[in-house]
């Protein structure tokens, strides 16, 4: 039995809309394929800039133990040389991710792209003189300490007092930057997850 032309009408416009629907879903299989690979990704990032926003902290808190070892006499000559060297890469470590989340991009083994909001650049706003200070304070003592190649407590106390006057400071406000960080992101997973649930 032959169809007549109306029904083959109809089954092309049947195959027409299958061939449509199975075609949209693909798309939004992709889609939403798409915006998994790129929430992984932003959430692997997020997660490093937590992390090293955290660390800011602990390296301040270094910083200062060891611009407090470096500046009393009461160490050995051997610790001495050791602490002068790492105050060299706390000093740059400190400074290289600091700078690094402020402008939005940290460059250190890799590149990894920092998403700052504006209440994120405000806060980097604030905390950069309580830096400038801790930084610019912790370099007298390390360059005393070179050139001199001996503890000066005269010349090294007035700077390690202002670091550790200022590092109370940072502290709180690396604090409240950290949790700032992960504030935001938690917000864009849930973002994520309203799309796909959309989707």
């Amino acid at each position: 039995m032959e169809k007549t032309g109306s029904q083959k009408d109809l089954s092309r416009k049947l195959v027409r809309l299958y061939i449509l629907a199975l075609s949209g879903v693909a798309i939004f299989l992709i889609i939403s394929q798409i915006l998994v690979q790129i929430s992984i990704s932003e959430q692997q990032n997020d997660a490093r800039v937590v992390n090293i926003a955290g660390r800011q902290r602990m390296l301040s808190q270094k910083l200062c133990k060891t611009a407090i070892l470096l500046t009393h006499n009461n160490i050995y000559q051997s610790d001495s040389l050791h602490y002068a060297q790492d105050i060299n890469s706390i000093i740059e470590l400190w400074s290289k991710c600091h700078k690094g989340l402020k402008s939005g991009v940290l460059q250190l083994e890799t590149t990894i792209p920092v998403k700052n909001s504006h209440i994120i650049d405000s806060m980097f706003t604030k905390i950069d003189p309580i830096f400038s200070i801790i930084i610019s304070n912790a370099g007298i003592i390390r360059d005393e300490i070179e050139h001199n190649s001996a503890q000066n407590t005269v010349k090294t106390e007035p700077s390690l007092a202002k670091m550790l006057e200022n590092e109370k400071i940072f502290l709180q406000m690396m604090d409240k930057i950290v949790f700032q960080y992960d504030a935001e992101a938690k917000a864009r997973i849930e973002k994520l997850k309203k799309i796909e649930y959309l989707l």
